[in-house]
């Protein structure tokens, strides 16, 4: 009997110790999970936050803006030359932290091209790269300035034909795409006076410039809706015009040779765009030539 009670004692024993001793195991069982759960949650939701987020990106120019823009035809050959520049930034505080691959083209606008068996023109196409934006605090560092995080480059586009139409665009290819583009017109050239306008979107500059001989000229609007800058001595008495079949007229203006004037005009229809035109006057003996600003319709 004795012998029967000491094992039933001894059995005892051995379970409450394999108890005492499953308990602690079963905590860290449950920990180890929570916790392999957590882990796994973690990596689930930085890869997912990885994926979604995207870089900083700007691709930009001070020409390609989506608006129509006239240059004139100064180089020696009768042809025009048109700069601008990609940039990779808004601002200075915001900027492309990957570098931008681009291409370039340009391509004239055919009015007639059913009728027309070939036709010559300036196309074309280049590629580059904009190098990403530099932290400003490393360039300190580095002795380079204050301004060096933005990156421009310049593109110049040659061989222009007077009196045509270009579509110049510019495409960010990697590692995001976005396409910027302008119209850019050629003025027939004038030898001894040039006139061209500057969009800025909620006003225009109108640009004259004269060659070696000093130019009596004025200036019409025949633009409805264009608003004179009357702050312009030569412009106080020009108005508004209201109707299609009116114009506006500004003062005589003299012009020395090799110089030249801008007249700016203010857009109640900022999506409106418009040219100058220059035409020798002939029956006038005090005018030289008049400078006509038209809006641009679809011909």
């Amino acid at each position: 009997m004795r012998r029967q009670k000491k094992k039933q004692e001894c059995a005892t024993k051995f379970w409450d110790q394999i108890a005492r001793m499953r308990m602690p195991l079963m905590v860290v069982c449950i920990l180890a999970f929570g916790a392999s759960m957590i882990y796994a949650k973690y990596i689930q939701t930085s890869q997912y936050n990885d994926a979604i987020t995207a870089r900083e990106f700007y691709f930009s120019s001070d020409v390609l803006d989506g608006g129509v823009h006239e240059i004139p035809a100064l180089d020696e050959d009768g042809t025009a030359t048109l700069t601008f520049h990609l940039m990779n930034h808004e601002d200075q505080l915001r900027y492309s932290d990957v570098p931008i691959t681009y291409e370039v083209t340009w391509e004239e606008e055919q009015k007639n091209t059913a009728e027309t068996d070939h036709v010559e023109s300036a196309n074309g196409n280049e590629a580059g790269r904009l190098l990403q934006g530099t932290n400003l605090s490393e360039k300190i560092a580095a002795g380079e300035g204050k301004n060096g995080q933005t990156n421009d480059k310049t593109v110049t586009i040659s061989g222009l034909e007077q009196g045509k139409t270009y579509t110049v665009t510019a495409t960010a290819t990697a590692p995001y795409t976005k396409t910027l583009s302008a119209i850019i017109r050629v003025q027939q050239k004038n030898e001894e006076l040039q006139a061209t306008v500057t969009d800025h979107g909620n006003y225009i500059e109108v640009t004259v410039w004269t060659a070696d001989k000093a130019k009596k000229i004025r200036l019409i609007n025949q633009a409805v809706g264009l608003i004179p800058d009357n702050t312009d001595s030569s412009m106080k008495d020009m108005l508004t015009v209201t109707d299609t079949s009116g114009e506006s007229q500004s003062d005589l203006i003299d012009l020395k040779s090799n110089a030249s004037h801008v007249f700016r005009f203010f857009k109640s229809d900022a999506e409106k765009n418009y040219k100058a035109t220059v035409t020798t006057v002939t029956d006038h003996a005090e005018i030289d030539n008049a400078v006509t600003v038209e809006e641009v319709t679809n011909e």
